[in-house]
């Protein structure tokens, strides 16, 4: 029998056989930018039936994180110091930067559905279902969770030009959602936590108009009851923090890409592009073009 021992993007990666024995394998032609203000996929396949002797190994150096739709077989995860077994309709939910292994069970190998993303706030967003729920996810939304990665998966393979950020915004939205179903869906005790779907939410939708009432939509309470409680914790009104927040977003685009303005001002969604460096230069004393030349050499903002 013939042994693997190693293959890229695992720190130890062990399997019998052939290491080409995805169904559906992508992998991203771009460069990992975990400070990227999209999320992005870097990699995500479909393995009806992996080998039998299979076992993964990463440290805290993984940069992205990932999502497992268990199709069949067994298997088990430690993690944060524990074992867990792995079996058919669960999902798997592991943060960057935090070392875990898996392994098949040689007896009933694992089948799946898989997702590796980064950028936006997933690590924060994951690291948050995790501690509410486990890394380990039962119940309705494996279905619904199954079903968008493989939309993702059919849309990369139509189009090298499609951007996926939205697509993984809903699914990690729906697993915030399951984890509010314990308590009712309301901005209360715990505003660090209720706020991550506004800021999530927000992340996703950049490119768009933004209103009060979608946010508030989000987080299933009233309008005013949203501002008031938005504004204690933020110190901004919603709109003030959007503003903010597209500013900083551009700091990063100008000192990190070549986008032209036109372009970033688009994607943030500006009116237009006098209407990005009015809102620009009120907020860094700079209109864009100068604050690129100014800070071509410097480190990006932290955002």
């Amino acid at each position: 029998m013939e042994y693997i021992y190693d293959a890229p993007f695992s720190d130890v990666f062990v399997c019998d056989g052939d290491v080409d024995f995805h169904d559906y394998y992508y992998i991203s032609p771009y460069q990992t930018d975990e400070s990227s203000y999209l999320y992005n996929v870097h990699r995500t396949g479909i393995d009806r039936m992996i080998p039998k002797i299979f076992r993964v190994e990463r440290t805290e150096q993984t940069p992205y994180c990932e999502i497992f739709c268990i199709l069949s077989g067994k298997g088990y995860l430690e993690y944060r110091g524990k074992t867990y077994q792995m079996h058919r309709n669960q999902l798997v939910v592991l943060t960057a930067h935090e070392a875990h292994k898996y392994v098949s069970d040689p007896g009933d190998p694992l089948g799946k559905v898989w997702l590796e993303f980064y950028g936006a706030d997933a690590d924060r967003i994951t690291k948050h279902i995790i501690e509410q729920q486990s890394p380990i996810v039962e119940g309705s939304i494996y279905s619904d969770v199954c079903a968008a990665i493989c939309l993702i998966q059919q849309r990369l393979m139509i189009s090298k030009y499609y951007q996926p950020s939205l697509e993984i915004y809903r699914v990690l939205l729906s697993f915030l959602k399951t984890t509010e179903l314990v308590r009712p869906l309301e901005l209360s005790e715990d505003n660090s936590t209720n706020f991550l779907l506004v800021e999530a939410y927000i992340n996703a939708h950049m490119s768009e108009k933004i209103t009060n009432e979608q946010l508030a939509a989000v987080c299933g309470v009233s309008v005013q009851y949203f501002i008031r409680l938005f504004r204690e914790h933020y110190h901004d009104t919603p709109q003030e923090y959007i503003m903010k927040w597209r500013v900083q977003k551009a700091k990063f685009a100008l000192m990190q890409t070549s986008l032209s303005v036109d372009s970033i001002a688009e994607s943030l969604g500006f009116c237009n592009a006098s209407h990005f460096i009015r809102r620009f230069a009120e907020q860094t004393g700079k209109t864009p073009i100068v604050f690129r030349k100014a800070n071509q050499h410097a480190a990006a903002p932290q955002i």
